[in-house]
């Protein structure tokens, strides 16, 4: 006779214990792999059918609380968010991510796994980085523009995207009228080897990324430049944007003060349009589980990145 089957818990007290002991853990700096185990276990005990919304929120925090299972966390993220959205509650999700954020401070937790968050770190270092960079290619002749994530936080927020990871950053190109962007992607390579021969790039990041690269400063923080150039009256930016905004929109850039006696940065004329082709008409909306569409942006920046010497463009994130 087979062994009987141990009978699987209860979702709603383990959830409870579950929490109870997470907010216990919260109150002390280090985390024992131990018992991320045997909270894992006592989640994973429940069975399959008596795992509802609770208990798949007190599973994400463990993994959080832990910094365990990035991918898969991000992931059931997203679709917390969805089933939120779904039906109406985003701001039910708003709550949830901030107890999210605690669990994870001082790290974030982004398409690229879990790092030190942005409002972790020094905000004056963090924009002195940006404006020692923006000096620097200016003096070569290409404006740099703040892009993407942090431009989105300057704009929604008045200040970077606290749950980011790195700083985002364009580089005007000259004008490139070719239906393949062959000048820019030559200008692009030209300038690439310029700031790797003066010691400015992640040497491992340009083996990997050659739409992009990446600057470390020496406190770890990452800034991400990305090729932009105009192509008759419109703008293209590496990987967001391809003509759907005026270049008149975007250039000459405005400059904008970090608070009162910061760094002075440049923005684009109108950014919320470049804001828009980047993130959708819903960039208003806070998002942390917003995923980028690379596969899009490969296709139609195909002709730039042959040119590169590269059939694929920058990897999974934003």
């Amino acid at each position: 006779m087979p062994p009987e089957r141990p009978t699987p818990a209860t979702s709603r007290p383990v959830v409870r214990d579950v929490r109870r002991r997470l907010v216990v853990l919260g109150t002390r700096p280090e985390r024992d792999h131990a018992e991320w185990e045997e909270l894992r276990a006592r989640l994973d005990a429940v069975d399959a059918a008596d795992r509802g919304r609770a208990w798949r929120e007190a599973s994400v925090l463990v993994d959080l609380t832990f910094r365990q299972r990035p991918t898969r966390s991000y992931k059931q993220l997203r679709q917390i968010r969805e089933r939120r959205v779904e039906h109406g509650a985003a701001d039910a999700f708003d709550r949830f991510w901030q107890e999210c954020r605690r669990a994870l401070a001082p790290y974030t937790l982004t398409p690229h796994g879990y790092s030190l968050a942005l409002d972790s770190r020094d905000p004056d270092a963090l924009w002195r980085a940006v404006a020692d960079l923006t000096a620097h290619f200016g003096e070569l002749g290409h404006p740099v523009l703040v892009n993407s994530g942090t431009l989105l936080g300057l704009v929604r927020d008045g200040t970077v995207l606290g749950h980011d990871d790195d700083v985002d950053l364009m580089v005007v190109l000259g004008r490139d009228d070719s239906p393949d962007a062959a000048g820019a992607a030559r200008e692009w390579r030209d300038l690439r080897a310029h700031a790797a021969e003066a010691g400015l790039l992640d040497r491992e990041f340009e083996r990997r990324r050659p739409g992009h690269c990446r600057v470390v400063t020496a406190d770890g923080l990452k800034i991400d430049l990305f090729p932009a150039w105009q192509g008759g009256d419109r703008m293209f930016v590496w990987p967001h944007t391809y003509g759907e905004v005026a270049a008149a929109d975007v250039l000459p850039p405005e400059q904008r003060r970090i608070g009162t006696q910061g760094p002075v940065v440049l923005l684009p004329r109108r950014p919320e349009l470049l804001l828009e082709a980047n993130y959708g008409p819903g960039w208003r909306e806070p998002d942390p589980t917003y995923r980028f569409d690379w596969d899009r942006a490969h296709e139609r920046f195909a002709g730039f990145l042959a040119h590169l010497g590269s059939r694929r463009g920058a990897g999974a994130g934003s």
